[in-house]
């Protein structure tokens, strides 16, 4: 892991560009819940109309 930390650090990231990434693996993995489809669409279809 920290072999893998120096290398993206190497390629002039720092740990906040990291988090995203963190966050779409965690989403994929099952670690978060996602809200069912409809839902999902619903909010997307809020936050674009703001």
């Amino acid at each position: 892991m920290y072999k893998l930390y120096d290398e993206y650090v190497e390629e002039d990231k720092t740990y906040m560009d990291l988090i995203p990434e963190l966050m779409s693996v965690l989403e994929v993995s099952g670690f978060f819940k996602m809200p069912p489809k409809e839902e999902q669409e619903k909010l997307l279809a809020e936050k674009q109309a703001q």
